[in-house]
């Protein structure tokens, strides 16, 4: 705190500024919490609710909770907003983007690099958290040399982060 005072040039003495702390906290009943990628996926699946079969919503959630479980592990997800986080995640697993700007707001456009970051970690993690035997589409050549080209992106922002002794 003295640092705020020194900044402020002697203006706001320290205890002047730990009395005020306290006072916001004290208004704030000292409810303290970071709204996670959870939290809000929480929020836009309980918005989803009338809309979903409850089953079908539980499956969504479940598979957008893996994908920001994965996210959240891997430094490079750091810069986005926790919130649309978690919209390209409720997007990338239900791929319906009416539900997604009716439950967050958000337009496709607005997450596109978001979205386009999860996809990388889709299939970087298909064969963990979305199988699809089924698939016909599925291409394993295709997806793995889509793969090795996201782990090398991966490596040279970890290797330039070490440069920037950073990490």
């Amino acid at each position: 705190m003295t640092a705020f005072s020194d900044v402020c040039d002697g203006c706001c003495p320290t205890f002047m500024i730990a009395q005020t702390e306290i006072d916001i906290l004290m208004a704030l009943r000292w409810h303290l919490n970071v709204a996670t990628p959870f939290f809000w996926l929480g929020c836009y699946t309980n918005l989803l609710n009338p809309y979903y079969d409850p089953v079908d919503l539980n499956a969504i959630s479940d598979r957008a909770i893996a994908l920001l479980d994965l996210a959240l592990h891997t430094t490079l997800f750091m810069k986005f907003n926790y919130s649309m986080l978690a919209s390209a995640a409720l997007y990338l697993v239900c791929g319906d983007s009416n539900s997604l700007f009716l439950a967050t707001g958000y337009k496709l456009e607005d997450l596109v690099v978001v979205i386009a970051a999860c996809r990388q970690l889709v299939l970087f993690a298909r064969h963990i958290y979305f199988p699809s035997p089924k698939d016909e589409a599925f291409n394993k050549d295709a997806d793995f040399d889509e793969v090795v080209r996201h782990n090398s992106a991966v490596l040279e922002a970890l290797i330039e982060q070490v440069k920037l002794n950073r990490l």
